[in-house]
């Protein structure tokens, strides 16, 4: 997540001073942009859009306990929200 929060912020900060508050190298965030998205990060952001369509589904007002159990209604198992 440190690499992203200094991809979303790179116009407005260097990248130097980014990374040295959030304790990562440089080195680190450049390879990180070759990578792309990992695995996980993509399991990440397909979980996020489901979610999103059921609270939209369910005229944004269900809180996360109620998207859980309709999560766990789809057969999607997730630790928590």
């Amino acid at each position: 997540m440190k690499y992203a929060c200094i991809d979303e912020h790179r116009r407005q900060f260097r990248l130097s001073i980014m990374c040295s508050a959030l304790e990562v190298s440089p080195a680190g965030y450049h390879a990180w942009r070759k990578r792309g998205p990992s695995d996980r990060d993509k399991q990440d952001t397909e979980l996020l859009m489901i979610i999103r369509g059921v609270f939209v589904k369910r005229r944004l007002v269900y809180g996360s306990p109620r998207i859980h159990d309709e999560l766990q209604d789809l057969g999607i198992h997730v630790e928590h929200l």
